[in-house]
């Protein structure tokens, strides 16, 4: 199994709101936060081999880095996330064609993404697959997953919130501010060539 995503992870950007610029000592520090969360996140983790660290590493202030990590063979041994916004994402992995176990090491890495931007440690965070398709975790606005169209959910969503959020149907439930644009991804989603 060699299935490569690009991960693009955006450092804090504190230095901006206290006045200092992004090579300021600040943004050196935050840089720093960020390479250590990073590596918190992939180094022990089985399911993912880092391939290309990017800027992570790198002794100037960035204000994003890009990583390219390979899926491993023990991230199908490894027990799935059952968060249901990250359910959610994992459908529409799973309804697009990609593998059952690439889906639950990107669902594990959103999940430890997650806990950083919970922790103060990260901004954004993105995993990019090569075929473009895309799903971003922002702290404030939850997830955004880039197919065609784009969903966003927010990440702590019960199950009932997403509840009629499945791709491909014409019957939606869903909260009253999502309707108009799951009916738009749904339209777009139909008229789209095959």
């Amino acid at each position: 199994m060699s299935t490569y995503v690009k991960l693009t992870v955006c450092r804090r950007l504190d230095n901006r709101l206290e006045g200092q610029d992004d090579k300021s000592a600040r943004a050196v520090e935050l840089h720093l936060l960020r390479s250590r969360a990073l590596h918190d996140i992939l180094d022990e983790d089985p399911a993912w081999e880092v391939s290309n660290w990017g800027y992570t590493d790198d002794e100037q202030p960035h204000e994003w880095v890009e990583l390219w990590i390979k899926l491993q063979e023990a991230a199908a041994a490894l027990a799935p996330v059952a968060v249901p916004a990250l359910l959610y994402v994992g459908k529409v992995l799973l309804d697009k064609g990609i593998e059952t176990v690439v889906v639950d090491g990107v669902k594990r890495l959103l999940a430890k993404i997650r806990k950083r931007q919970e922790e103060g440690q990260i901004r954004d965070g993105e995993v990019t697959f090569t075929d473009e398709t895309t799903i971003s975790c922002h702290p404030e606005a939850g997830l955004t997953i880039k197919l065609r169209t784009s969903v966003s959910i927010p990440y702590d969503a019960a199950r009932d919130q997403i509840n009629g959020l499945e791709t491909g149907t014409e019957t939606i439930n869903v909260p009253a501010a999502l309707a108009p644009l799951v009916r738009r991804l749904i339209a777009d989603n139909a008229a789209a060539p095959k």
